[in-house]
Order: C-alpha cells, then sequence, then structure tokens
C-alpha cells in the first residue's frame, strides 16, 4: 500500500437514510489512517464498508497491515450499529482485508469514550484484531508500529545455545 488513495464515506452512502458520522480513509505504507467523526448509524457502516471495499479494489495488500482510527466528537453508537460493525469485521477477514492491529486515538474529552471503547475492545477481539486504545495519535503510531514489526519479522529458528 504505497499510494495514497483517499476515500470517504459520503461518496459511498446510498440508500433512503443518510449516515449520521463520517469517515474518510486513506494510507500511509502499510498504515491504513481512518479520520472518524460520530456519532454513527448504520448507514455510515454500511457505507464504509463500500468506502473499504473500494479503496482495496484499487490497492493491492502487500503484507500485515494496521489500522489507526482517530475518533472525533463522538464514539456513541447503538448495539444494532455494533453489531453491524462486527460483521463489516468478519467481513473484512474472509476477504483477507483484516488489519492484524487496530489502534482508536479518543481524547477525553470525546462523547462516550469511557461506555464505548470497552464494547469496541469486544467487538474487535471477537473478529480476532488486536486492539488499542490511546489519547494521541504518536502512541497509537508507536503501537501499531512495534505490532507490525512483530508481524513482519522473520521466524525465530532455535538453536543449541537458544
Amino acid at each position: 500500500m504505497e499510494q495514497d488513495f483517499r476515500r470517504n464515506t459520503d461518496q459511498f452512502a446510498t440508500g433512503p437514510f443518510r449516515p449520521h458520522g463520517q469517515v474518510e480513509i486513506w494510507s500511509e505504507g502499510n498504515v491504513m489512517r481512518l479520520d472518524a467523526t460520530g456519532p454513527f448509524n448504520k448507514e455510515v457502516v454500511i457505507a464504509l464498508g463500500a468506502t473499504w471495499n473500494s479503496l482495496f479494489d484499487e490497492m493491492p495488500v502487500n503484507g500485515p497491515f494496521a489500522n489507526i482510527i482517530v475518533m472525533r466528537r463522538s464514539v456513541v453508537v447503538s448495539q444494532e450499529v455494533l453489531d453491524a460493525f462486527g460483521e463489516f469485521l468478519r467481513a473484512n477477514n474472509r476477504a483477507g482485508r483484516g488489519a492484524s492491529a487496530v489502534a482508536f486515538v479518543v481524547a477525553p474529552e470525546v462523547e462516550g469514550r469511557s461506555l464505548m471503547l470497552p464494547m469496541f475492545a469486544a467487538t474487535y477481539a471477537a473478529a480476532g484484531r488486536r486492539f488499542a486504545a490511546y489519547e494521541t495519535e504518536a502512541e497509537a503510531d508507536a503501537w501499531v508500529r512495534e505490532r507490525l514489526a512483530d508481524d513482519t519479522a522473520p521466524p525465530r529458528v532455535p538453536t543449541d545455545t537458544n
């Protein structure tokens, strides 16, 4: 993933109801960055799926990648939206488009932070993803870079001295 392809959920919104919330996605090497402004409804999850697929249809997956998702304004979602998001994650796994690690960046003032982060963590865990949440992008970036380094390191070959 070397080029900077940018997509926005507004570009892929369909259906009779407009998405609440917006997500912009772009790549920086093997880190997919998402800038998400909530609160979110099910329609934005549907648009996110179409946005994600469009991006990956034009951009080859070359080894493991991670997501850094900056959450703005609100992370509040209903259980219906969380369930739809979980299905989005599982669909990406089936398609080979699932991130190996996901870091949320959620400042303390973002609405619903303490309530929703454990719910998102459980949703990512159910989809088999490593997940962490941070208050700053620098912390999130350091964490995903460590995970990606672990994912791309050659396997350690045991010897008599180890």
